[in-house]
């Protein structure tokens, strides 16, 4: 049995991405081989399947000490990093061309974050007027914000 160290996954309808040795890594949702899609220098973290399962983001400080959004087709290939300010967390897409992202991009660093929405295709982003927030999460008819808080749940 292949043993591991493997977090962070998230779903598509066809397949589960997932951190493990400080990359992302792919496989289909019925099992079998993981494939490697990124061999960085930097940490990965935070990946996320578009909705329509085409694309993932995750964040990468290969470049500069702080990560930043990295966008690549969900089978693999090249990926395109798409900000440039520091990012703590991907927390989801709003649709197929918008995502959601938490930074301290105007802050002190490690201090008040802010909720922001960035277009994949122009990578224009902007800040949501919902005030501070360390996580956010929405779905039908619902959405969450988590003010202060270190704990996800």
């Amino acid at each position: 049995m292949n043993q591991g160290y493997y977090s962070q996954p998230t779903l598509s309808d066809t397949h589960i991405a997932f951190i493990s040795d400080d990359d992302l890594w792919l496989v289909g949702r019925a099992g079998g081989v993981a494939q490697r899609l990124t061999a960085n220098r930097g940490l990965i973290s935070s990946p996320c399947f578009s909705p329509d399962g085409k694309w993932l983001a995750f964040l990468s400080n290969e470049v500069g000490a702080e990560p930043d959004v990295y966008l690549m087709p969900a089978t693999g290939g090249e990926a395109v990093r798409l900000t440039w300010l520091g990012v703590a967390r991907i927390t989801g897409w709003k649709d197929n061309e918008n995502l959601y992202f938490i930074s301290n991009v105007e802050g002190y660093p490690g201090r008040e974050t802010h909720l922001f929405e960035l277009n994949v295709r122009n990578h224009e982003f902007k800040k949501l007027n919902l005030g501070p927030g360390s996580y956010y999460k929405q779905g039908p008819g619902f959405q969450v914000l988590a003010r202060f808080s270190g704990d996800p749940a």
